[in-house]
């Protein structure tokens, strides 16, 4: 995403989770994230070709996005909010507009995103002390995606805010190498 798609994407999605809360509280903003992903999914297709081109003025496009909101039940907030996208021909930044909205109300749940890649499953008991220690070190609840990653001979490789925190074996016979 280029960096004025970034930072757009990033006003739109602080504004609409202002908006959100303000009327129906952070859990109608958290709420709102499935059907504005929905909706982008839905106008990755022909809907999104049709909104995206400028032949079609914006009676025409709002006349569809009415029809597609009536249709899909796209909630009224949600529906006022695509309005304005359109009437301001931003429907190319829905996509980034969806993932920084998804970042923003993580950030206002003090949550943060990552991913850990593991030399075997971890049980409930690993991931939650695993969560815990990320929370300790971030300062956030930590959401995980976990995976297993038959490369590591063991341990764990985590990746929270673009920081990595490598605890494999393979890292630890690596710096082993290094100080020899």
């Amino acid at each position: 995403m280029a960096e004025d798609n970034f930072t757009l994407a990033h006003r739109y999605a602080s504004a609409l989770a202002d908006v959100m809360i303000e009327l129906g509280g952070k859990k109608a903003a958290t709420a709102l994230q499935t059907p504005l992903t929905e909706f982008v999914s839905l106008s990755r297709g022909k809907a999104g070709l049709f909104f995206a081109n400028p032949i079609f003025d914006r009676e025409e496009k709002f006349a569809v996005l009415d029809q597609l909101a009536k249709e899909k039940k796209i909630d009224p907030h949600l529906h006022r909010f695509l309005q304005q996208v359109i009437r301001l021909g931003h429907v190319s930044c829905l996509e980034d507009i969806a993932k920084a909205y998804g970042d923003e109300m993580r950030e206002r749940k003090n949550q943060i995103q990552g991913t850990v890649r593991t030399a075997y499953p971890l049980s409930s008991e690993e991931e939650k002390r695993l969560k815990a220690g990320l929370r300790r070190v971030t300062g956030k609840e930590v959401l995980l995606n976990v995976s297993v990653d038959k490369d590591l001979i063991g341990g764990v490789v985590a990746e929270v805010g673009g920081v990595i925190y490598d605890a494999s074996i393979r890292s630890y016979v690596s710096r082993m190498q290094q100080e020899s």
